[in-house]
């Protein structure tokens, strides 16, 4: 018999699943999918032409979770484009921050599952994957914890510098629910960097005699970070903060790095970059604004601000925090968007 060959590009994704005697191909291009069956599993893949109701994607077997098969999956361009109805999908209310550990990258990620939808019984997946590439097996789960305070699960989860897509999934026989941390690609050329502001409930000193931590934190630098699962601060909250600075040089020679934070009204669009230049060379004009020194005493060091919020009126404010060396004079900015609400 003669052969037809149709060339695609790469698929969005490739997915393999199998059965007790067979394995399944599937490659996803978005609006369609290429769906091959490897009877016996012989290693040789036929293309299987779906009858009339398979025409809307191939479905795994039972019990097989996989968003991408589902058309759940929230790894495309647009992550809230589904082919399912979306009544049984339930928020998942998570706010990522991105820290660096020597040769690697942490992202910290407050979830908050509120009562109603997903039990102890159900397990957060973790999908990491390389821009482009296939849809991995999860990298871990861990289980949903439900509580009246949120956030009530913390995932701290180790990557590399590539361009990445981190998804998170939970799923059961009733509700599901996504969300997409992108996070950029990283070149290190040895300058001067800021990470992600960590925004924080409460940050309070590790006990070094204790490996435990306690619930709703995570451990960084000897303390304990609440991190917030929310952008949202109420009128007078305390602000809590925490941010690392990278690639410092001078370090034991008793230089200073000069650490500014100042909030600005507006949001991230709003507040451009020659603003905050004015705004860190003239503070007063700031909504909030502090200012001090840190001696240089590694590399990469973190520190912890309080800012208040007493004077803000309700509404949208860009924070931004800028480090400078004092012997180079080297600049980096980290900036972050926050939403100051009406005290109850």
């Amino acid at each position: 018999p003669g052969q037809v060959i149709v060339r695609y590009g790469s698929p969005k994704s490739y997915i393999q699943f199998q059965d007790e005697g067979s394995r399944y191909h599937v490659l996803h291009y978005g609006d369609r999918y290429w769906y091959f069956h490897d009877i016996a599993k012989t290693g040789k893949p036929i293309f299987y032409s779906p009858p009339a109701d398979q025409l809307n994607g191939p479905r795994p077997p039972i019990g097989f979770n996989d968003f991408v098969l589902q058309a759940r999956e929230v790894f495309r361009d647009d992550p809230l484009r589904t082919e399912v109805d979306m009544s049984n999908r339930l928020p998942l209310q998570v706010l990522s921050s991105v820290l660096r550990n020597g040769d690697s990258r942490v992202v910290i990620a407050p979830v908050c599952f509120l009562r109603g939808g997903f039990t102890s019984q159900d397990r957060i997946l973790i999908f990491d994957r390389e821009e482009g590439a296939s849809v991995p097996p999860p990298a871990f789960s861990t289980p949903v914890k439900v509580s009246d305070e949120c956030p009530n699960t913390i995932i701290t989860h180790e990557t590399d510098f590539r361009e990445r897509e981190i998804s998170l999934e939970v799923t059961n026989e009733v509700f599901w629910a996504a969300a997409r941390i992108d996070l950029p690609h990283f070149a290190d050329e040895g300058q001067l960097l800021v990470s992600d502001i960590v925004l924080a409930s409460d940050i309070l000193d590790a006990n070094p005699a204790s490996k435990a931590v306690p619930q709703g934190a995570f451990r960084r630098n000897d303390l304990y970070i609440f991190p917030k699962v929310w952008s949202s601060y109420a009128q007078g909250e305390h602000l809590h903060l925490y941010v690392e600075a990278y690639g410092l040089q001078d370090v034991m020679t008793g230089e200073s790095l000069a650490v500014q934070a100042v909030v600005a009204e507006g949001g991230l669009n709003e507040v451009g970059t020659s603003l905050l230049g004015r705004l860190f060379g003239r503070r007063e004009n700031a909504a909030v604004s502090v200012q001090f020194m840190d001696e240089i005493v590694s590399d990469s060091q973190g520190r912890s601000l309080i800012l208040e919020t007493q004077d803000l009126a309700p509404g949208t404010y860009t924070l931004a925090i800028r480090m400078t060396e004092s012997s180079t004079g080297r600049q980096a900015v980290s900036r972050r968007e926050i939403v100051i609400e009406s005290a109850r």
